[in-house]
């Protein structure tokens, strides 16, 4: 799903995904004036909300509001009449656009990606899988341990949104993502497609990140900022893989 008003915006499909089926499954209550039978009683100039539904055959709208009672009450393009309808029917409608988005920076899910590649200030990893085991490949193609790198992982899927200061590309300067602190980037197996972020400094009080070639700027976490962090720090330094916790004497 994608939004398109009121600009092109990323849409959460679970969120989407609950609409559709509540517009789907919406029933009347009960009649409240019949078809050929208008009651001023049933205003719809302010409605609550508008659905406009399309598929093969059209356009189909769904109008609701409420009375002096918050009863709800809806028409419908195929139906005539006015009907009463749930709150639960109205309350899936009455929700706000950042509702809707989605809030997480990556999309990628839980199938290895081909490659990682992140950024913090000088340093830099360039992590790839080959065969069964992740090869650092920025240093010699050193071996990784796989549970290092799936933290990572995982903390980069974790990058959430807590909310949406701004849409417009030229704000993300002042939110310190045109000299983004750190930078991941995850390629896919699958059809080498790629999805990269900016994340300002966690060393801010507030942090924010992009999504690359995306106007949207994300407030995030502190905390998971700082996750990510963590692990490229712990995916930079060197171990010893005969080193289990030491010898016993």
């Amino acid at each position: 799903w994608q939004i398109l008003q009121p600009q092109p915006l990323r849409a959460d499909n679970f969120t989407v995904g609950d609409l559709v089926r509540a517009v789907q499954n919406g029933e009347m209550s009960s009649v409240l004036a019949e078809a050929g039978k208008p009651s001023d009683q049933f205003s719809f100039r302010r409605p609550l909300a508008v659905v406009d539904v399309t598929d093969e055959s059209g356009v189909h709208t769904l109008t609701i509001a409420k009375d002096k009672d918050d009863k709800h009450y809806a028409k419908s393009s195929g139906l005539e009449g006015v009907y009463e309808v749930s709150n639960t029917l109205a309350e899936a409608l009455d929700k706000p656009l950042d509702d809707f988005r989605n809030k997480k920076l990556f999309d990628f899910g839980f199938t290895d990606p081909a490659a990682i590649q992140v950024r913090d200030g000088d340093t830099r990893l360039n992590i790839a899988k080959k065969d069964d085991k992740w090869i650092l490949s920025s240093d010699g193609d050193r071996e990784l341990k796989s549970e290092k790198v799936q933290a990572l992982l995982d903390d980069l899927r974790a990058l959430r949104a807590e909310s949406f200061p701004s849409d417009e590309a030229g704000d993300q300067g002042k939110y310190g993502l045109t000299n983004p602190a750190i930078a991941a980037e995850v390629i896919q197996a699958d059809d080498g497609g790629t999805e990269k972020v900016v994340l300002s400094s966690p060393d801010e009080e507030q942090v924010y990140g992009a999504r690359v070639g995306q106007p949207t700027t994300y407030e995030l976490e502190k905390s998971d900022v700082e996750d990510v962090r963590k692990r490229i720090d712990e995916l930079t330094k060197q171990e010893d893989p005969d080193e289990e916790g030491g010898e016993e004497e």
